[in-house]
């Protein structure tokens, strides 16, 4: 099995991040504070999602004795 540590976007991290800037450009246009706020809590949750995952691979350690 190949193992990777390269940025990879996820299905998930892909739809928080398109979800959220068309609710981000959608609620700047309209004008709309509460559908630009979850514009920036989707794109918020994307990056920490990806920055999560880079957390976790840095600190995962698989021990064989």
């Amino acid at each position: 099995m190949n193992w990777s540590v390269s940025g990879q976007k996820t299905q998930v991290r892909t739809l928080f991040l398109y979800s959220g800037l068309t609710l981000s450009v959608l609620g700047f246009l309209t004008g709309t504070s509460v559908i630009l706020a979850a514009g920036i809590f989707f794109l918020l949750a994307s990056c920490a999602a990806k920055y999560y995952l880079f957390y976790l691979i840095r600190h995962l350690a698989l021990v064989n004795k």
